[in-house]
């Protein structure tokens, strides 16, 4: 029994289509998902809330340990599993500073 020959069909790319002038002003291209911000929330017919708009979050954030816990941390040997919980504790000081607390 004869195998079939496999299709052969050209590879094509689709671009996407740039707006005509008489609609180039009402149409705006949003390339990412974080740009979109709403104004108001989003209800359905029956005025449920669907979609409400997101205020960005900042929370508090508090570290495993405390302050001097942190300063021995960091004086122990590379190969010590504190020294690298200390590491990280100094980054997240750095990156979010003004909400980063120590442990009580």
């Amino acid at each position: 029994m004869a195998r079939p020959e496999a299709e052969k069909v050209p590879i094509t790319e689709v671009k996407e289509p740039e707006p005509s002038k008489e609609v180039e002003g009402w149409v705006e291209k949003i390339e990412k998902g974080e740009d979109v911000k709403l104004k108001k929330p989003i209800r359905d017919d029956y005025g449920q809330l669907l979609v409400k708009a997101s205020a960005p979050q900042k929370p508090k954030i508090v570290l495993p340990l405390d302050e001097e816990e942190v300063k021995v941390g960091r004086s122990h040997p590379v190969v010590d599993s504190i020294r690298w919980l200390a590491e990280w504790c100094v980054r997240i000081i750095k990156l979010a500073k003004g909400r980063v607390f120590y442990k009580n």
